[in-house]
């Protein structure tokens, strides 16, 4: 989609999000990094991930078939306000037939963009009970804050009472219960529903909850079904339903408004469809997507659609569309990208050639009225003389037409970046890079320069640490180059036939070390 600043270090409809995971038969590990704009897709995320930027890591020893140790650390900051949570997590589950005993300690932090910080230390015990040869599972947790305070929003004093049952294979039914009792509300919130797996590629689930505290009562029900559907060996279609529908307001006002929350509570109504094509040739793939969601806030109508391909050998192009029509209290905005991707790797030359075209459109209407057109273009080029020592040159080009209101403005501005690294081991590289912004129509430059450091992480994975001396920023050129002042991190992975089976020998060799 296309990208819209948000308060000066985010996109609005940008989304990041890499998962890697370990599992064996004793140890299980993760670590993750999602990063989503508070727009991006349809508004049917999690939302409690919806406008924030996460990362942390989750891991599972088992020293022995009856005990369990698992531990879970992240922190997560919102987009929008900057407030941030810390939390980690750290539990021991002893089995003894089909009882499990579990005991634990929590460590929750939320800092607030006025300042304000609460901090939580919690401990954690609990049992569960597995009957009808495992079917049925009933379970009892409970978190006491023990130093601190109680006001964490999500880690108050709470007792969760819950039940799951195997109806078939295929088909789980489930309830839960919760009572908290922080220091700011005493709440009660009770779930109920089931997820089923109906037939191959498809899933279904279905639930109804209700939520109790001193403001008054909401209940809700929400629904979500996905189906894929293989035509033939190189032709499929996948659809998708989600829904969420408040069946009770809540009656009274908020018992504090002025009490500061890092996150959003709106909980938005909403009813989402989807529906997508994906043919994959021998050389080539083509892809579309139709979205549509009605919300309480927010209506939008999504449409995307692609082709990818090897023109010949060590050639390849892509070319790419996507439009969205999005209606938010009386503003209408639509945006389009049509997009044109060049990828040349000859195997007898130390040159890679890299472009990227764009045709953007963005309109507004109902408050200030504003259309715009842009051409971008962004030619990258790697040259490696030898091994070690790699340049990179960078030529960005844009026109831009506005209209605000009935007043017209255009310009052009163009960007120059080089790049250098060498490498000093095996797996760590050092390099330099600087770049500069002109802007024909103001006769204005500016600069971006710094160091960096980089780790060869695995084949084909590559991490690096960098600080710009100075910088600047391009809605259009700055995301990939990394120019604003200040330290950055960035990340590389390169994903063909051999990508996965790469990664899996690397982290072999790290578990056995």
């Amino acid at each position: 989609t296309s990208r819209r600043r948000q308060n000066g270090d985010g996109f609005e409809d940008d989304a990041l999000i890499l998962d890697l995971a370990h599992e064996s038969e004793r140890f299980s590990a993760r670590t993750y990094y999602r990063d989503i704009g508070s727009d991006f897709g349809l508004g049917h995320q999690n939302a409690s991930e919806i406008g924030t930027r996460k990362y942390g890591v989750q891991a599972a020893w088992r020293p022995t078939p009856v005990l369990t140790l698992h531990g879970e650390g992240f922190r997560q900051i919102n987009r929008d306000n900057d407030a941030s949570r810390e939390v980690a997590e750290f539990r021991a589950t002893y089995s003894i037939g089909n009882l499990d005993l579990r005991g634990g300690y929590l460590f929750a932090r939320e800092e607030f963009n006025d300042g304000q910080r609460d901090t939580s230390h919690q401990t954690f015990t609990g049992i569960g009970y597995r009957m009808l040869e495992n079917r049925l599972r009933l379970r009892v947790d409970h978190y006491q804050t023990v130093s601190g305070s109680d006001k964490t929003s999500n880690y108050p004093t709470r007792t969760l009472f819950g039940t799951e049952y195997d109806l078939t294979a295929k088909t789980t039914l489930f309830a839960e219960y919760e009572l908290t009792d922080g220091d700011n509300a005493e709440n009660q919130s009770l779930r109920a529903g089931f997820e089923t797996i109906p037939w191959t590629g498809g899933r279904l689930n279905s639930a109804i909850g209700q939520s109790l505290n001193e403001d008054g009562g909401r209940t809700f029900a929400s629904l979500g079904m996905y189906q894929t559907l293989q035509v033939t060996d190189k032709w499929s279609i996948d659809g998708s339903v989600d829904m969420s529908q408040t069946v009770k307001d809540p009656g009274n006002r908020d018992a504090d408004p002025d009490e500061p929350s890092p996150y959003s509570e709106d909980l938005d109504d909403f009813t989402a469809f989807s529906l997508g094509t994906t043919y994959q040739a021998q050389t080539w793939a083509w892809a579309a997507r139709v979205e549509e969601l009605f919300g309480d806030s927010e209506d939008r109508f999504g449409f995307y659609t692609g082709v990818v391909g090897q023109v010949r050998p060590r050639l390849s192009m892509s070319l790419s569309m996507s439009l969205i029509d999005r209606d938010r209290d009386g503003d209408d905005t639509v945006e389009m990208d049509i997009r044109h991707g060049l990828a040349y790797r000859p195997l007898d030359s130390p040159w890679i050639v890299l472009n990227r075209l764009d045709l953007i459109y963005e309109e507004t209407a109902g408050g200030l009225d504003t259309n715009s057109w842009r051409i971008v273009n962004r030619l990258s080029a790697n040259y490696q003389p030898y091994q070690e020592l790699q340049v990179s040159l960078h030529y960005g080009s844009k026109y831009v037409l506005e209209t605000i209101e009935d007043d017209d403005f255009d310009g052009y501005t163009d960007f120059i970046g080089i790049e250098a690294r060498h490498d000093i081991t095996e797996r760590i590289d050092i390099g330099v890079r600087g770049s500069a912004l002109h802007s024909w129509n103001g006769g204005q430059v500016d600069y971006a320069f710094g160091p960096t450091i980089g780790f060869n992480l695995a084949t084909n994975m590559w991490l690096s640490l960098g600080y710009n001396v100075a910088g600047f920023y391009d809605r259009d050129f700055s995301k990939a180059d990394y120019t604003a002042r200040g330290p950055y991190v960035q990340f590389r992975m390169k994903f063909d036939q051999n990508t996965i089976t790469d990664l899996n020998d690397t982290l072999k060799q790290w578990w056995t070390r």
